[in-house]
């Protein structure tokens, strides 16, 4: 089944959804959870105050979508990409809730994760050039040999990136949170 250029309002309670391709359609409202997404794509759609959670993707991809105000708990991204894709699974995640989210050897340049709160996630071997983490709200994430150059974290907190195993020339940052840098290299701040 396939649809194009359609909006889908509060869509709650499915149990699966298999062998559908969403191209330019609106998900507003929609809960998806502990959902069986099968064989579908997601092409350039949008979804606004959508919930996410315990859904099980399965040869499943996403490209070029946009989330804002969703909550996103337990996804995979890698797995939403095909190998080789010169797409991005996502341009746009802001003011979203993303906690115990996977993101592994994607390209993802200028995103943005404005105004979030990611939670528990781990964004390893990732290109976020160019990223948007402004005002973002981190509790235990990781960057694993990450590319931040010229990302935007400024009134971002809570953030602990290593400077030795990520590359940050012209990353934005703003103070006091910057100070968390120092923190992998064992520096300790006092005030006098």
């Amino acid at each position: 089944m396939r649809y194009e250029e359609q909006s889908f309002e509060n869509l709650t309670g499915q149990e699966s959804v298999e062998d559908t391709d969403y191209s330019d359609c609106i998900f507003h409202g929609c809960d998806f959870v502990q959902t069986k997404i099968k064989y579908c794509s997601f092409d350039n759609c949008e979804f606004i105050d959508c919930t996410f959670s315990s859904v099980e993707f399965a040869f499943c991809t996403m490209r070029n979508c946009t989330f804002s105000n969703c909550s996103l708990i337990g996804i995979n991204w890698s797995g939403l990409v095909e190998h080789g894709s010169i797409f991005f699974a996502a341009r746009s995640l802001k003011k979203c809730i993303l906690k115990s989210n996977d993101f592994f050897h994607l390209t993802l340049p200028a995103c943005d994760f404005s105004d979030s709160t990611i939670q528990d996630t781990y964004f390893e071997e990732c290109d976020l050039r160019k990223a948007d983490f402004r005002k973002v709200n981190f509790s235990r994430a990781i960057f694993d040999n990450c590319d931040l150059r010229e990302a935007d974290f400024r009134e971002a907190k809570n953030y602990l990136i290593d400077t030795n195993n990520n590359k940050i020339k012209g990353a934005k940052f703003s103070y006091p949170d910057v100070v968390g840098l120092l923190t992998p290299l064992g520096i300790k701040i006092e005030d006098l």
